[in-house]
């Protein structure tokens, strides 16, 4: 999902201070760290477009 759909960076960038020092080099364990991410540009039109003409679905797994 991150830097398909959403971009990472753009969580990372809202995280305070002591969180990037607290969680440094492990920043996908951030709490709450998924709702601060933000669409990569067209990828959630290009997702809509693409379910209606296929069955879609997005897999991920535990970081």
């Amino acid at each position: 999902m991150d830097n398909v759909l959403v971009d990472f960076k753009t969580g990372k960038a809202k995280l305070a201070d002591d969180e990037l020092i607290k969680f440094e080099g492990r920043n996908d364990e951030v709490p709450n760290i998924y709702s601060k991410l933000e669409p990569v540009p067209d990828a959630l039109d290009s997702y809509e477009k693409l379910c209606h003409n296929f069955d879609t679905c997005i897999l991920s797994t535990l970081p």
